[in-house]
């Protein structure tokens, strides 16, 4: 893999996990953007690799799901 794709590799690898939990949990988008106070249009682009969450929302997001931090961003 280049050097320069390594990023978007591991933006859509946190998408993925995001979606993954999300779904293994029961949730959908809106009930996990309710749940973080967010719009389930960024829960979307989140889980497309469009768009990166904030620290504090990552940290929410493996609380609800029920998953660590580390799991979420390691690749």
């Amino acid at each position: 893999m280049k050097e320069g794709n390594q990023g978007n590799y591991l933006t859509l690898r946190l998408g993925e996990k995001i979606l993954i939990e999300r779904k293994k949990s029961g949730l959908s988008q809106g009930q996990l953007a309710d749940m973080l106070g967010v719009t389930r249009q960024s829960v979307s682009k989140w889980e497309s690799g469009a768009a990166v969450p904030e620290l504090a929302k990552l940290v929410a997001i493996a609380e609800v799901v029920g998953v660590s931090l580390d799991y979420l961003v390691r690749e």
